[in-house]
Order: structure tokens, then sequence, then C-alpha cells
């Protein structure tokens, strides 16, 4: 009865443990899988997205386990990437489809993490989104979890360059040359709205523009601007834009170009959302030669001016007439246009060297021509100086649009013949000081519907040689020696339509003939300034006569206090000249020693009266 009693009481033991044991089993609950994903929040068109995709596993064991993700339609398939013991179906590279990662079995709390990459395609507009979702799909036991979607917001970016060439290189002032320009997008985006500038040089005018995408405008002018429209890059999928285009313009130098290397300047720009990184620019630089008739090349229009070349501007550094007695104090100016087949109209500056006070007229010369006319019947009694500017004139002479705008024509020449009534008399020739023309024709920024235009001289291609900034006297000799040197200022700049500017402040240095320096300094509010050497000008410690004395001389250099251009000349008289072996007169334009590139002239522009 005890044996027997304890094994029935270790059965009903036995019982209700497996009873409790399977309530237990019976209140766990099931934790099914979950599939999470991320995604590149921005992307580049043409450039790639990186999608994540992590399964993790609940407490269940999973059979015939598939991972799906679709790709949007506008990428394409680039890579995948799984754990060990996961297979990988996915398109074919730079094909659109579905990825796909499977498995026989995913035990409990297994996790997974699934990488794809894939191409945006590069004609996506900018701000397109781009939703993306995975899948999980289990058979046993069956269930179908999405992942959240994740959505990727597309950006535009190019890189754009532009290059060019122009032939024929050297050209021959006066003929066309076609300028070739390549556009080219090295992606990664489609580039929208894409433009092209090209400045050509100053003068030269576009004949034709044309693009192999797109169009152009500006014919007629030297700026071309083209609208090419959409620039393809390498990884377009739908599109088939092309990634470059080509722009072709025939352009003429004019036949007044002077010699020199000549650079049009071209930019490209894409419409995109994000700016070019690099940005795109090239200058084209053609090298223009000058023929004429006769032996020998033709003079380059180097960096200053100078009396022994021809230029665009002549400046008559003086001039002076005597109202009463032209026949003793007179200036005669003579004019030379040395072309041989065109004509020019010169447009001439009268400036009153004491009020500033300016008058103007024309003068219109054939090819080869010379004139020349004495101040005594244009500006009498009147003492100053000259500028003579070739411009646009009527059809048959040079520019042929009748504008009045400054011209690029360096072929004037010009002489000065002074007399001045002392006794004796005093004689001079003084050479124009020549100043050429660095651009093409007409002047750069010159607008015939404006009133005015100002002439830069700044030695760049777009404005005249520059203009001397320190001058200097080679030689200065004895006053006590019969020498009486008359020395000349004068200052060009202002507005030659309403006066002339003023000189202000010179200093300058005298030296004798054994280097000791004496300065000086000279006050004008005129525009040029005149006077005999000698003890009271200009005043120097010790006087003039003291400096240099008789049987000695000296020279001297002198500058504006301001950046400002000037030109001069002294003009000697010697009584003794026929009776001493020494004695000499005559005058010459003063030497310049440095150059200044701030100095404007501004002038009327209206059509000249030829």
């Amino acid at each position: 009865m005890g044996a027997s009693h304890k094994l029935t009481q270790l059965l009903f033991t036995l019982l209700a443990l497996v009873t409790l044991a399977s309530v237990s089993w019976a209140q766990v609950p099931v934790v099914l899988p979950t599939l999470d994903k991320t995604a590149s929040a921005t992307a580049l068109a043409g450039n790639n997205i990186t999608y994540t995709v992590t399964l993790t596993n609940g407490n269940v064991a999973l059979t015939t386990v598939t991972v799906s993700d679709p790709l949007p339609a506008n990428t394409r398939f680039v890579s995948a990437v799984a754990p060990s013991g996961w297979s990988i179906s996915a398109p074919a590279v730079g094909a659109n489809g579905t990825v796909n990662f499977s498995k026989a079995t995913v035990a409990i709390s297994e996790t997974a993490t699934f990488t794809i990459v894939a191409r945006v395609c590069s004609e996506v507009a900018c701000d397109t989104q781009i939703p993306n979702q995975a899948s999980l799909s289990v058979v046993n036991p069956p269930l179908n979890i999405n992942s959240p979607t994740r959505v990727t917001t597309v950006q535009a970016q190019s890189d754009i360059s532009i290059s060019g060439s122009v032939s024929p290189s050297p050209a021959l002032a006066g003929s066309d040359v076609t300028y070739t320009l390549n556009v080219t997008n090295s992606g990664p985006s489609n580039s929208v709205n894409t433009t092209a500038t090209i400045a050509l040089p100053p003068g030269f005018t576009a004949i034709s523009a044309s693009s192999s995408l797109g169009s152009c405008g500006g014919v007629g002018t030297g700026n071309i601007n083209c609208n090419l429209g959409t620039v393809g890059a390498a990884n377009q999928c739908a599109t088939s834009f092309p990634t470059s285009a080509t722009i072709s313009i025939v352009a003429h130098a004019p036949a007044v170009t002077p010699p020199g290397v000549y650079g049009a300047n071209a930019t490209a720009s894409s419409g995109n959302c994000l700016p070019d990184p690099n940005g795109a620019s090239t200058t084209v630089n053609l090298p223009v030669d000058q023929t004429l008739p006769g032996p020998g090349n033709f003079y380059n229009a180097s960096s200053e001016i100078s009396t022994t070349k021809a230029g665009s501007i002549l400046f008559f550094a003086f001039y002076i007439s005597d109202a009463t007695d032209p026949n003793s104090t007179n200036t005669r100016i003579n004019i030379t246009n040395t072309n041989p087949t065109r004509g020019v109209a010169v447009h001439l500056f009268f400036v009153d060297g004491a009020s500033c006070s300016v008058a103007d007229a024309f003068l219109c010369l054939t090819a080869n021509q010379t004139n020349g006319f004495l101040m005594s019947d244009v500006d009498p009694g009147t003492s100053g100086y000259l500028v003579a500017i070739a411009v646009d004139g009527p059809a048959g002479l040079a520019g042929g649009n009748n504008t009045g705008c400054p011209i690029s024509f360096n072929y004037l020449i010009g002489t000065a013949s002074l007399k001045l009534v002392a006794s004796p008399k005093r004689f001079a020739e003084l050479e124009a000081e020549s100043c050429a023309a660095e651009f093409g024709s007409p002047l750069p920024g010159c607008d015939p519907n404006s009133p005015t235009a100002t002439l830069p001289f700044n030695g760049l291609s777009n404005g005249y040689n520059r203009l001397p900034r320190v001058l200097a006297a080679s030689n200065i000799p004895a006053r006590a020696d019969g020498n009486d040197t008359i020395l000349v200022i004068t200052r060009i700049g202002g507005n030659l339509a309403t006066g002339a500017a003023t000189i202000g402040s010179l200093f300058g240095i005298l030296y004798d003939d054994a280097e000791n320096p004496f300065s000086f300094t000279i006050n004008s509010s005129a525009c040029q300034v005149r006077g005999s050497l000698s003890n009271i000008f200009p005043r120097t410690t010790p006087r003039f006569e003291t400096v240099i004395p008789a049987g000695r001389s000296g020279w001297l250099k002198i500058w504006g206090a301001s950046d400002i251009g000037i030109i001069g000349a002294t003009l000697n008289r010697n009584d003794n000249k026929q009776t001493v072996a020494n004695a000499f007169e005559g005058g010459h334009m003063l030497h310049k020693l440095t150059l200044t590139n701030t100095a404007t002239v501004t002038i009327p522009v209206f059509p000249p009266s030829c």
C-alpha cells in the first residue's frame, strides 16, 4: 500500500509539471521579423544612390525567404551585396528591374543586411523625388512585410568646359576669320538651359553665328550669345542629348586693325540648380598682320606715344599765333595720312592753354594726302595745344558709318612749324606726338547715340598707347651764354566737350652737369605751362643761373604731383648762333621717362562734316 501510494503521487506530480509547462509555452508571444531601409537623402543626377536593407528575424524560424527591392524607374542597377548564405538575383548592370535576395532558412533572431547601389539617370530634373521601398516574402510561416518608404531628392550639377580655335591664324587685317568653339559637358548631370557668350576682339564684327545645338544671336555686333538648351552627360537613360555643342562664328577683322594678338573671350554656363564647380571660360588668341605696299613691315603700335611713328591720335604740344601780326608769330600745322588706299576723317580739338576752353573742327584726308593750315587762319591770337583724332567718317573714308566714334587708324603723322616774335625771332619744328590705337575699330564702348566717348590711354586692347608720366629735357644750356630756353608743359586730359583738364601742381628736379639736384614746384590753374628758364622760372635755391652758370649746362625732369599724362617741348633761342661755335637754337619734344595708364580724354561724338 505504501509503495503503491508513493508511485501514484509521483505520477500526479509529473502530470502537474507537464500541465504547467504547457500553459507557460502557450503564453509566450510570437515576434515577427522586421524589415528596415535607409537611402541617400540627396543624390546628383548621373551619380549613385546607396540603399541599405536590414532584415531582423524574431522568435520564429523562417523558411523560403525572399527580400525584394524594385528599383525606381529613373535609376539603373550598379551593384548588390548580401551576407553569406544568401543568393542574389539582379538586373544587368545599367538596366532597371528588381533586386532579390533569397535564402532557404532564416534562424530565430538572425539578422541580414543588404546593400544596393543604383545610378540616377543623368537627365532626371532637379528636385525630383525618388521613393523606394523593399519587401519581405516568407513561405512558412506565410508572411509579407514592407519596409518604410525612403525618398531621395535629386539635384543636378554639370561640369561645363569650353575650348576654341580660329582660322586662318595669323590673319590679315580686313579679312574674315572663323572661330570654332566646343562646349562639352563632363557631367554628372545633363546641363539644362546651357548658354555660351563670345566677346570678339574690339572692332571685330560677327558676320554669321551658328551652333550644332540651339541657336545664336548677335550677328552684326561683337558679342555673340548662344542658347544651347540641354547638353547631355554620359549616363543618360531615356534620352540621348549630345554631350557637346559646336559653335561656329565668322567674324570680320577691320582693315585698320593694327598688327598684334587679339583675344576673343568665351564663357559657358549651365542652368542647373547647382552651379558649375569649375566655371568655363577660354580666350582664343588671333595674331593679326597688316600689309602695306612697299618694303618693310608694319610699325607695331608699341605701348607709348612717340614722334617717330604713325598713330590714330596726334598731340601737337604747342601752337601760337598773333592775330595782328601773323607774319611774326604763327604756327603751321601739318597732318599727313600715310595710308595708301583709305581716306580718313580727323576730329581736331584746339585747346586754349590758359583758359582750357576748346574749339573743334573736322579735317578729311584722302589716301596719301597731306594738309597744312595756319593757326592764324583757324585760331588767331591763341596759344595752346591741338589734338587730332581719327574718327569714323562717311562712306568712302575709314570706318564708313559716319558715327564720329574714334577708330583705329594708325596712319597719321604730323609736325608743327613755329615762329615766335622776339629779338631776333626763334623758329622750331616740333613733331607731333603720335598715339597709336591698340584696338580694332571703332573704340570699344563708343555709342554713336551717346553725346560723348571716353578714350583710355591705358596701353590695353580697348584703348590707346599710354601717356608720359615723367618728362625730361636732355640738355639745358646756360642763359649767360646767350641762350633763352622756353619750357612748355601740356596736360592731356579732361572733357574736350566742356573744357580740358588743368595741370595743378608739377614737381621737378634741375640737375647741373656735376649731377647735383635742385628741386622746384610749379602750380598752375591752366592746362599748359610756358616760360623762359631763368632766375624766376622755375624757382630753385639757388637760382637757375647759379645752378647753370656760363660755360655749363644741365638737364631737368618734371612730373605731375598727381598721376596725370603730360607732354612738352623746349624751344631755345641764341642770338650768337652765327658768331659763336657753341651757340645753337631750335626746339625739340621732351623725352618720356615713365608712363601712366590712368589718363583719359572725353570727346564729343557726332558725324563728321566731310
